[in-house]
């Protein structure tokens, strides 16, 4: 029986695909650093859709072709000390990237 954080708990509510992510990076991560992890997703993603001006539908589009969000999980420790700004030319950079 895995334990999940008590927003994944099931709600009888679907799971987004954030979520199933989520669960499946769970498991090599210590709650502490998850816990940081989505967190500095979540920045990302309002730094980056206030930047642009898009809403998170339009960014989330981006992140299925570009797996920004794959990046900030497997990257923390760059995104941690970044401002938002910053943040957000990371990921322009990233995207960038061939």
């Amino acid at each position: 029986n895995k334990k999940y954080p008590v927003f994944m708990r099931d709600s009888g509510v679907s799971q987004s695909p954030i979520s199933r992510f989520i669960e499946r990076i769970e498991v090599y991560m210590s709650e502490k650093r998850l816990n940081n992890t989505i967190f500095l997703m979540y920045l990302v993603t309002q730094n980056y859709c206030r930047e642009h001006r898009i809403s998170v539908e339009d960014f989330l589009k981006l992140d299925e072709k570009y797996a920004i969000l794959n990046y900030v999980a497997e990257c923390p420790d760059i995104f941690d000390s970044l401002t938002g700004s910053e943040m957000v030319r990371e990921v322009e950079q990233y995207v960038a990237q061939p």
